[in-house]
C-alpha cells in the first residue's frame, strides 16, 4: 500500500488541459482555478500550457509547485 501521492491518477490540472484540448479551448493566458495549489508536475504542465494565473483554495503539502509556477512567472493567489 502507497502511503502518499496518487501515482496511477490524473491530477485534476492535467484533465482540465485535456478537456481544453480536447473541445478546443486555448489555454494561453487563461486563469486556472483549482481547490489544490499544483504539485510541481502539474505546475510543468501548466506553464507548458501557458497557464497565466492560477488560483487556490488550499496549499499542497509539497509547495514546490507553487514556487515553480512563479518562477515561471505564473500568477499564484490563494483565496
Amino acid at each position: 500500500m502507497q502511503r502518499f501521492g496518487c501515482k496511477n491518477a490524473i491530477h485534476a490540472e492535467a484533465n482540465a488541459i485535456a478537456f481544453a484540448a480536447r473541445n478546443g479551448v486555448p489555454t494561453v493566458n487563461a486563469t486556472l482555478f483549482v481547490t489544490l495549489s499544483p504539485c510541481k508536475e502539474c505546475s510543468k504542465l501548466l506553464i507548458a500550457a501557458g497557464i497565466f494565473n492560477v488560483i487556490f483554495r488550499d496549499a499542497y503539502r509539497d509547495e514546490s509547485g507553487i514556487e515553480l509556477l512563479r518562477s515561471a512567472g505564473v500568477g499564484v493567489e490563494q483565496i
